[in-house]
């Protein structure tokens, strides 16, 4: 008689288990008891009989630094979940070797300096595949996002076993001190500035794709809007809107900031249940009118220029990778902040190992 151990995740095995699943229970995850499973055709003692042991992974992994833990499902489940929530950087030491699904937010780009573009929202990387081993520890580093005139941070999955995945910051809104300033590439591109003394206003920045682009992941991110070549006392233009992961920012008129590109909705979120809206971008500032709108209100609106009318420039929400409204004029000049990243890693918590008894 020949033995064949094998481990296998429930993650892609959940249909070998067929109407036999509800003798997974408790008493035989956590003590890791066995069960026969026969293939049909088969009788005892002649051909294949296997035996399934259960165990309850998620009990051997840890998280240390900025990670809170959360198990949906029921204990007997074995579609179980464990979810580890990531609002700042830290680290997960996997109890098992197979995959585990992440979701990584980078920091929002800072919005551009004076008549300037807003910042864009950080990228998103998503994956179901992503390689773990056991005992060896995957490195989370959650970006910041970018101060005034400053790219957002990038965010980061880090492990010795598998290449690392990076996902850009948002890119800054280029500044109004300029002459047609491009705003900067980044997960999402920073809306450009004014065109102040040049034939025209710069471009948008571009969205880069993550970092080595894993064939498994799905990746979200858009270009910002470019300001406008005319309006304002000097007839220079207004800011443009920095890029959302759901849409590009929107170009500035004579009068009035671009808007910024719209985020989108994903249930990857503190409680894992309630969606949230993540990377939008920052509206583009103005001389004295009207700012950009942000393209959610989790990042920041352009500032409308110099008091008594203007305000300062918005800022983007703590978590949530979205950009900066650009800077006005006079005591308004400097761009927003960008919000800051976020990442989650989830996992079966459930894991089978199949013993194969060949007779």
């Amino acid at each position: 008689m020949s033995i064949k151990l094998t481990s296998r995740s429930f993650a892609t095995k959940l249909s070998e288990i067929g109407i036999r699943k509800h003798e997974i229970t408790k008493a035989n995850t956590g003590t890791a008891k066995c069960f026969s499973v026969r293939p049909r055709g088969y009788a005892y003692p002649v051909g294949l009989n296997s035996l399934r042991v259960f165990g309850n992974v998620a009990a051997n992994s840890t998280v240390t630094g900025g990670a809170t833990t959360i198990t949906q499902g029921a204990a007997d489940s074995p579609t179980q979940n464990t979810t580890h929530v990531f609002t700042s950087s830290g680290q997960f030491n996997p109890g098992f070797t197979g995959t585990v699904e992440y979701f990584l937010v980078a920091g929002g780009g800072g919005g551009g300096f004076q008549i300037a573009g807003g910042g864009g929202g950080g990228g998103i990387i998503y994956t179901n595949d992503y390689p773990v081993i056991h005992g060896a520890n995957v490195y989370i580093t959650i970006g910041a996002g970018g101060a005034s005139a400053t790219r957002g941070a990038n965010t980061l999955i880090e492990a010795n076993t598998v290449a690392s995945v990076l996902c850009h910051g948002g890119g800054q809104g280029g500044n109004g001190t300029g002459d047609g300033i491009p705003g900067v590439p980044g997960g999402c591109g920073g809306g450009s500035s004014r065109k102040r003394s040049a034939p025209t206003s710069g471009s948008g920045g571009l969205a880069v794709n993550p970092m080595p682009g894993p064939s498994y992941s799905i990746a979200y991110g858009s270009a910002g809007g470019r300001g406008s070549d005319t309006g304002n006392p000097d007839n220079n233009g207004q800011g443009g809107g920095g890029g959302g992961v759901g849409g590009t920012g929107g170009n500035a008129s004579p009068t009035v900031g671009g808007v910024g590109g719209a985020g989108l909705d994903f249930v990857q979120s503190p409680d894992m249940t309630t969606p949230l809206h993540y990377c939008a971008g920052g509206g583009g500032g103005a001389w004295d009118g009207t700012g950009g709108g942000a393209g959610n209100p989790i990042a920041g609106a352009g500032s409308p220029g110099q008091p008594p009318a203007g305000a300062a420039a918005g800022n983007g929400t703590a978590n949530r990778g979205g950009g900066a409204g650009g800077g006005g004029y006079g005591g308004n000049q400097p761009g927003g902040t960008g919000g800051s990243g976020f990442a989650t890693i989830r996992y079966f918590s459930i894991n089978e190992t199949l013993f194969e008894y060949i007779l």
